[in-house]
């Protein structure tokens, strides 16, 4: 969680001191090509599958069936039939990449 120096303050007010942190988001670029993409990625932050274990939370993937009923609502069936492979395909490319980024976080 990044904590600026106004929610600093606010905690302070509750008797809670707590540091302030920082984090440098660096600007990309997305070709227009993996927009669409990449936009559904973003669309299935709350879709992940996860277990609480002892050691912590393990994710497993994303939960295909949400994306499913996601490009359904969002493009309709039709249009979305036309380009649904190479959408799934991209997304698990960046599921992937998503999952290792998780394991090493973890530690």
């Amino acid at each position: 969680m990044e904590i600026d120096a106004e929610l600093a303050a606010e905690f302070a007010q509750l008797g809670v001191q707590v540091e302030v942190t920082s984090r440098q988001e660096e600007a990309f670029r997305v070709w227009d090509v993996n927009w669409q993409s990449v936009l559904l990625f973003l669309d299935c932050e709350t879709q992940w599958r996860a277990v609480a274990t002892m050691a912590g939370l393990i994710f497993l993937g994303i939960d295909y069936t949400a994306v499913h009923a996601l490009l359904d609502l969002k493009r309709g069936r039709r249009r979305y039939l036309a380009g649904a492979e190479r959408l799934l395909q991209d997304l698990r490319v960046m599921e992937r990449e998503a999952l290792k980024v998780f394991v090493e976080v973890r530690g």
